[in-house]
């Protein structure tokens, strides 16, 4: 079972529309969890690295490496990662940044109403090695 949440997305009004989705959602559970942000001017990775039981992290594309490395293995071993437009996930930069990132999770949840890489087998492999 997650304890921990991690959302991935591009794009500050995606990353923006997450968060409102989320803490609307977030509001009916008990116990409540938090929603933290590590995109634009938002730098609340920290926070979730410190207690990140029972909260939600939206972090942009761009910070996921770094949020990722930097929690222990412990906390991703009990973390849900969701991947929105997946079939980004491919580019050659995150193939090398996030590599086997998916096998410490609890489990890896790619969202894209076109998952597929058009022209770029290597990252459908990657998307599909990774998530699944």
């Amino acid at each position: 079972m997650a304890e921990t949440i991690i959302v991935s997305a591009d794009g500050i009004d995606l990353l923006n529309q997450w968060h409102a989705e989320l803490l609307s959602l977030t509001q009916a559970t008990d116990p409540r969890w938090t929603v933290l942000r590590q995109y634009d001017n938002y730098k609340q990775a920290p926070d979730f690295r410190v207690q990140p039981a029972r909260k939600i992290l939206l972090v942009s594309r761009y910070f996921l490496p770094e949020s990722i490395k930097n929690a222990k293995v412990d906390v991703l071993s009990r973390c849900l990662l969701i991947h929105d437009e997946v079939h980004r996930l491919g580019s050659e930069s995150n193939r090398k940044d996030l590599e086997a990132h998916g096998a410490k999770m609890v489990g890896v949840l790619g969202l894209s109403a076109t998952p597929e890489r058009e022209w770029d087998e290597e990252g459908n492999l990657f998307i599909n090695t990774e998530v699944g």
